[in-house]
């Protein structure tokens, strides 16, 4: 069954988003965007929303640095059952640094954001690939 549901309304914390991702868990769907006054504002942050059979729940703040906009999020899921969301840090792109935060129970709580090695940003708008070995690429290790 397809149905159509607005995952927020308008509101003074995200006037502007972008970069929607959606992942699958067990409970339903994840859905993260980056958003704030507007795409490269300082004050831009990593949102978050959950879907159950209730429906979406109100978006939380998934990530945020103050004074520095946050961009691209992407949501994945491996094969472990861990839900990944990767993010950038920076005033603009060639300033990017890579970041991630995991969850282990369907995004109801996450760890602490952690920066993979210098150099990786990870995966900057597509999910990566889980090989049937159960390597991931470019996941860090974790």
């Amino acid at each position: 069954m397809v149905q159509s549901q607005s995952i927020f309304v308008e509101n003074e914390d995200i006037p502007s988003c972008h970069a929607a991702t959606l992942v699958e868990i067990r409970s339903g769907l994840l859905a993260a965007w980056f958003g704030g006054t507007h795409e490269g504002h300082p004050d831009v942050s990593i949102w978050l929303a959950r879907m159950d059979d209730v429906g979406w729940r109100r978006p939380i703040k998934a990530a945020d640095v103050p004074d520095v906009p946050l961009w691209n999020p992407v949501l994945f899921r491996g094969t472990d059952e861990t839900t990944w969301l990767f993010y950038k840090i920076g005033p603009n792109v060639p300033a990017w640094s890579g970041a991630y935060i995991r969850s282990f129970d369907d995004g109801e709580t996450w760890t602490p954001s952690t920066l993979p090695p210098a150099g990786l940003l990870g995966p900057t708008k597509n999910k990566p690939i889980q090989l049937r070995n159960g390597r991931s690429h470019p996941i860090p290790a974790a």
